[in-house]
């Protein structure tokens, strides 16, 4: 239930009074997919997130309020949320690796407008028994970008389907690390000069999905 929800905001308030002048302090993480897990109570998730908003701003007004929303019906709500927006489209659930991410990314950013950051979380792990390749990967590293997000991040748990650890894989892990150290400086050298909004705009035919 998200940080505002009445059983939790008592007991959050208390954490952040306590822990916001630390050092270690990022951004405090509001709620995980809340229309998801409130499946049976949807109508509470507005109220819930705008409570737990006004709480942490309140009381921390330097540190941001970050979330995850996964359901694109609910994007053009996520600005009244959280100050850093992060989506988590796994594509695997619908085997669209190649345009997911980027639909997703390119939703959130027209929903937020230049209001606030976008965070993408990319699937990394196997989930409905398909993992993604680092071909896949890549593609949605670039799609995330593309499409509007600022940072990324990668998903991944250790389960019986994956039972070696992200940073050991030999699939995924590297790819990831290459794009960092090979390609991330070059990317953001052309799409700050232009180039990148330019492919992010041209959506048709292969100019979107070769990268």
């Amino acid at each position: 239930a998200p940080a505002g929800a009445p059983g939790n905001i008592d007991r959050v308030a208390d954490y952040i009074e306590k822990l916001h002048q630390h050092p270690g302090i990022y951004a405090w993480y509001s709620s995980d997919e809340p229309y998801s897990n409130a499946i049976n109570d949807i109508d509470s998730v507005y109220p819930n997130m705008i409570a737990g908003y006004k709480m942490i701003r309140g009381i921390d007004p330097v540190h941001p309020v970050y979330y995850t929303e996964d359901r694109d019906a609910f994007y053009k709500f996520s600005r009244y949320y959280a100050d850093i927006i992060s989506i988590d489209p796994y594509p695997a659930s619908s085997n669209t690796y190649e345009t997911m991410v980027g639909d997703r990314a390119v939703l959130m950013e027209e929903a937020l407008g230049d209001t606030r950051p976008i965070n993408a979380i990319l699937q990394a792990f196997t989930y409905h028994a398909s993992r993604p390749t680092d071909v896949q990967m890549r593609n949605m590293i670039y799609q995330s970008y593309l499409g509007g997000a600022r940072t990324l991040g990668y998903w991944a748990i250790q389960q019986s389907r994956d039972p070696i650890d992200l940073f050991d894989s030999e699939d995924l892990w590297p790819i990831i690390v290459s794009f960092n150290d090979n390609e991330y400086d070059i990317f953001v050298e052309q799409y700050a000069d232009g180039l990148g909004e330019f492919v992010a705009k041209s959506r048709e035919g292969n100019a979107w999905y070769d990268l």
